[in-house]
């Protein structure tokens, strides 16, 4: 196997690029790092145009530079994320679990199980159809995509609800009797998926269609987080979550994850050296903040 580690800066972070090659040097040796409006002379960096938010279309424009290296997978992380230090590209497969034919991605969430979550609005108002972009006869059409999903056990039933206006006699209604405010609900018009993004293990043999799927959905606004697990949804054959894997999610956003970091004194090292040995990755560590 031949695995490539492509690394995705969310904006121009370029003296990370130093520090990642001397975390990782010495366990891959194919290592590139993606970075927006890059103008520098590395070899090894990948200049591409798009909007963080929408980082699915770095992979796709990236991924135009590399095609023909004879990868047969590519290993995506972000630049702010730690890999566990045991990894490398010889054990990459029996350390997670997962056999070379696999996906890995940490898991897959309907828009209903995300209530709270702050791109839900541009989610539900997504359309195939956007100015300037042709995209129609791209993407596989809504009814094929859903019968891909009951076929699989995806949640399309829950994702397919969302909120719509109630009648106006209703809300009359609703205010004279002082009655609650009544669940609305839409269907949506393509059925969307949301998921964590910052790391997954793609097959060579699902990476042409997938950059193509990522780079519709960043023409048009989808956000990543919606774009990259729909399109892993409808491609692999086979995806294996964080929830069947040895090692483990290791996204930190708590008051509670930022205190237990607090003990490595902010020295790269002593993580790396006393990394939880049931952790696939810590996320985010920003090496600004951190020596080694």
């Amino acid at each position: 196997m031949k695995i490539c580690l492509l690394v995705i800066y969310n904006h121009r972070y370029d003296k990370n690029i130093s520090t990642i090659e001397k975390i990782y040097y010495d366990k891959f040796k194919y290592i590139y790092h993606i970075i927006p409006f890059y103008n520098g002379n590395k070899n090894n960096v990948i200049t591409v145009y798009e909007s963080s938010y929408y980082f699915q279309g770095y992979i796709s424009q990236a991924y135009q530079h590399i095609k023909n290296k004879g990868f047969t997978h590519f290993f995506i992380i972000a630049d702010d994320m730690l890999i566990n230090p045991h990894l490398n590209e010889n054990n990459l497969f029996d350390k997670i679990g997962i056999n070379e034919y696999d996906v890995y991605f940490p898991n897959f969430r309907s828009l209903n199980n995300s209530p709270n979550w702050i791109w839900k609005k541009q989610a539900l108002n997504w359309k195939i159809t956007h100015p300037g972009v042709e995209i129609q006869d791209i993407l596989p059409k809504a009814e094929t995509v859903k019968k891909i999903f009951r076929e699989k056990g995806y949640p399309l039933d829950e994702i397919e609800d969302g909120y719509k206006p109630i009648s106006w006699k209703r809300k009359i209604f609703n205010f004279i009797f002082r009655k609650k405010k009544e669940k609305e609900y839409i269907q949506l018009p393509y059925p969307l998926l949301c998921g964590y993004s910052d790391i997954m293990i793609i097959p060579s043999t699902l990476m042409d269609t997938f950059c193509l799927y990522c780079g519709a959905f960043a023409a048009t606004n989808l956000f990543v987080e919606n774009a990259i697990p729909t399109t892993l949804a409808i491609i692999a054959p086979q995806i294996k979550f964080d929830n069947n894997c040895k090692l483990k999610y290791g996204a930190m956003w708590t008051d509670k994850d930022s205190n237990f970091l607090q003990k490595y004194n902010f020295s790269l090292s002593e993580l790396i050296n006393n990394f939880p040995k049931e952790k696939l990755f810590l996320h985010p560590i920003k090496l600004s903040k951190w020596k080694l």
